[in-house]
């Protein structure tokens, strides 16, 4: 392979999210998107628990299987998410160095993801390249999105290309779905939840059905999760509040349908369109350490998201290609407020019905030239509108109706309120391939945002009034570069750093939570400066080894700070550091035996003005899993894997007091016993040491659970 060709197929792969050159079988080189293992580079998967090439899952491909891994990330796929049985998005996400999940939002019942220390409004959540954007707070519940139909989960720590638009100012996280390789295909399974001394606690199953033909591919996928509750763990003693037994109101409900449709006119292009949705509902159980008439008695009846998108890649020519979004997403929730702990009456002034009805469209267009045999420019212009609309229900008089009011009837509608904005971003990146095996990545963006509308409830008059704020523009530029050396077929070192901000949400400035929140219309966006130093390789041919090094300064952090016992405010607080530390191995001892896991290290500090005691909560300073998959048959494989955490701040109950929770040693297993090429057997257990441990205050975790389940594919 001579220069030009070596470094254009180098430079591709790793120039960014998009681009690479693929090589046709007539061996011509063409600007298209292939996946970077594709090009010939270093990142050769051990999968825990199956040899290479038999996954039944591993016969289906990603929907966007050209994307490339993320610089200095990592990628989760559908082979370790079975393995591991990880059922949601929250669980997977973990089975990678540097991210956690936590519950750390109490009583609202949302499964959280920190990334790198940056929480889920600093971390992008995609879809297939297509953002998945709350309008009103962007207060992702990532326990509501299902890995059945996931080919694998894409994770940027750190470095997120300024070519995937705004808002990664701490990493992303992209779901690439499956598409359909063969001219019929399918997956059907089932599996039944248990928990303590052996209650059904849920049920669940998936199907998919594709096609793929000379030009064109067809699928569809659904999905459907119920769990009734979980098991506390046996060392939890019970009291007036929560007993033993099932959590109260940690029941649940889960379905989701994905249809895929494509048209392959050739070997580079590609149209599809997509369509997602997710319907859910859920309750929220109560702190089991804190007076239960203090406490909100809060159920999601649903919390459902829509997306339509558009997704095109065109090769001009051999050295240019255009790629074309367009989406259009719904996000439906409902929050159900009780006046009584057993949800049964609504009565006071903190009862209520509150609807949220929002949508996003937009698109964005990303153009890639190889100019000469040294240098490659990108372009990308982004635009989404958000618009948030809601319109709460009350049943008190205290609230804004002047009339009488009965239990559990509604009395007073408020007026509807809808906020809009505009979000823009236009992206430059080139890479220079100074040699065949090095790359040097500069990236360039401006982002900016307009608002247009936002309202908000004036509850100093009765009926409620609304006031709105004026429309307000405001924007800000980021910068990035990275210097990638690959020093042979299968290693690299890395070293990135990226200047990225990130807007505050509506929510952020504008919500007023239930007459609790201070707006503040003149929050200023967050800063992140991200340097982060990465290796990875084989030392030997079976050893895989990755590690990376990473310091983060972020500038007006947002956080919440409570003004008195009953009023608080979003607010830019200070500076922040992060300084950490990954590290992962997996080793194939042999074909039938397995061993690797990760660990990760970071510590966070928070400068603030001496009057505030706002501290960062929900990370851990020590992580880590360890697992071994082992085929005593051919037709058997045993995963016992352990994972670890160490103690998290967390914030009491009462918001008055910071303290260490959460640390904790889980055993978990798995066993899958192929009876018939295309047919399996799965059965496993979770904390099964039934240990009792917090990551929130007043929140325990589930105790043991177990396990069992078919799936068939052809």
């Amino acid at each position: 392979m001579d220069r030009t060709i070596a470094t254009l197929a180098l430079a591709g792969a790793l120039a960014g999210p998009q681009a690479a050159l693929a090589q046709d079988a007539g061996g011509v080189y063409n600007l298209g998107e292939i996946h970077v293992t594709a090009s010939g580079s270093s990142d050769v998967n051990v999968v825990p628990g199956a040899p290479a090439n038999t996954s039944a899952r591993a016969q289906t491909a990603p929907f966007q299987s050209a994307t490339p891994a993320p610089l200095g990330g990592d990628t989760v796929t559908a082979e370790k998410i079975d393995a591991f049985g990880k059922t949601s998005l929250d669980k997977a996400v973990e089975l990678t160095p540097g991210v956690i999940a936590n519950d750390g939002a109490g009583s609202r019942n949302e499964q959280l993801v920190f990334v790198h220390g940056f929480d889920r409004t600093q971390v992008p959540l995609m879809l297939d390249g297509v953002r998945i954007y709350l309008p009103a707070d962007n207060r992702l519940d990532f326990g509501r999105f299902l890995t059945g139909n996931i080919a694998e989960v894409q994770i940027a720590k750190g470095y997120v290309s300024v070519l995937d638009g705004p808002g990664g100012v701490g990493g992303q996280i992209n779901l690439v779905t499956r598409k359909p390789t063969k001219e019929v295909e399918g997956e059907v399974g089932s599996a039944l939840d248990f928990g303590g001394p052996g209650w059904l606690t849920g049920q669940r199953a998936w199907a998919r059905l594709g096609t793929k033909q000379e030009n064109y591919y067809l699928q569809a996928a659904g999905a459907w999760d119920y769990s009734r509750g979980w098991a506390m763990p046996d060392a939890y003693q019970g009291n007036s509040i929560q007993g033993t037994g099932l959590r109260g109101h940690s029941g649940q409900r889960d379905t989701s349908l994905n249809l895929k449709a494509g048209y392959t006119p050739n070997a580079t292009d590609e149209y599809s369109i997509n369509f997602l949705r997710t319907d859910g509902e859920k309750g929220a159980p109560y702190a089991v350490n804190y007076p239960i008439n203090s406490q909100r008695y809060w159920s999601w009846p649903y919390w459902n998201t829509q997306s339509l998108a558009l997704l095109t890649h065109t090769v001009i020519d051999p050295t240019l290609y255009v790629n074309t979004k367009l989406f259009w997403n719904r996000f439906d929730n409902a929050l159900d407020m009780y006046s009584n702990a057993a949800q049964t009456l609504q009565n006071s002034p903190k009862a209520g019905y509150s609807p949220y009805h929002d949508w996003s469209l937009g698109g964005s267009v990303e153009v890639g030239k190889v100019l000469t045999d040294w240098d490659t420019v990108k372009a990308a212009f982004h635009y989404r509108r958000d618009q948030h609309n809601e319109q709460s229900q009350y049943f008190t008089t205290n609230t804004g109706s002047t009339g009488g009011c009965t239990a559990n009837v509604v009395c007073y509608i408020a007026p509807r309120l809808t906020s809009t904005e505009d979000t823009y971003s236009l992206a430059l990146e080139n890479t220079i391939h100074a040699t065949p095996t090095v790359d040097l990545v500069q990236g360039f963006s401006y982002d900016w945002r307009d608002l247009l509308a936002a309202h908000i409830l004036d509850s100093g008059v009765k009926p409620y009034a609304v006031r709105a704020y004026p429309a307000q523009t405001d924007g800000a530029p980021n910068a990035q570069g990275a210097a990638i050396w690959h020093y042979n077929d299968t290693d690299k070192l890395y070293l990135s750093v990226s200047d990225r901000i990130r807007f505050p949400t509506l929510f952020d400035r504008y919500s007023t939570r239930f007459n609790s929140t201070l707006p503040n219309p003149t929050l200023k966006p967050e800063r992140a400066v991200n340097v982060q130093l990465g290796w990875e390789g084989y030392v030997a041919p079976r050893l895989k080894l990755a590690s990376d090094v990473y310091y983060s300064h972020v500038d007006d952090m947002i956080q919440t700070v409570n003004l008195s016992a009953t009023l608080s405010q979003s607010q830019n607080v200070g500076k922040a550091d992060f300084v950490g530390a990954d590290f992962k191995a997996d080793y194939a001892v042999n074909e039938d035996l397995d061993v690797g896991g990760h660990t990760a290290l970071i510590h966070r500090t928070l400068a603030i003005p001496a009057s505030s005691t706002v501290q960062l909560t929900g990370v851990p300073a020590i992580t880590g899993f360890g697992y071994v998959s082992w085929r005593p048959l051919t037709n058997l494989t045993l995963t016992p894997s352990v994972q670890i955490a160490g103690a998290r701040l967390t914030q009491n109950v009462a918001a008055t007091a910071y303290f260490q929770t959460g640390a904790y040693a889980m055993l978990n297993f798995q066993a899958e016993y192929k009876a018939l090429v295309n047919l399996s057997f799965f059965a496993g257990g979770k904390n099964l040491t039934d240990r009792l441990y917090v990551l929130t205050d007043g929140y325990p975790e589930p105790g043991r659970t177990f396990y069992f389940g078919a799936k068939a594919t052809f």
